[in-house]
């Protein structure tokens, strides 16, 4: 994990992976631009690349209020107590993956 970014360890994979490793990186968006460009930079090539939609759950208001925000959407309280159960609101998350390797 890196602070400054989910993309910027790919630049330093040569200097900290031992020879034959794998590198496994699944971001939040369907498309992040650069990790394919930046592996391919640093001598790595991509293996297997996903595109998948997963169930998340936000267990209370003020989760689903962050999660809007972080989409750029509006929090509306209405929806919430329209369609939250015990375990809180179900909604669909997008995830990108690639796996990359030396080989």
């Amino acid at each position: 994990m890196s602070r400054r970014g989910p993309t910027s360890v790919i630049l330093h994979l040569p200097a900290v992976t031992a020879p034959g490793a794998r590198f496994l990186y699944v971001g939040p968006e369907l498309e992040v631009p650069r990790v394919p460009e930046r592996l391919t930079a640093v001598g790595w090539r991509v293996l297997a690349e996903y595109r998948v939609s997963v169930r998340a759950w936000a267990p209370i208001w003020e989760d689903w209020a962050t999660h809007c925000e972080w989409q750029g959407e509006a929090a509306r309280r209405e929806d919430w107590e329209q369609r939250a159960a015990a375990r809180g609101l179900a909604y669909r998350e997008e995830r990108y993956v690639v796996l990359a390797g030396t080989s």
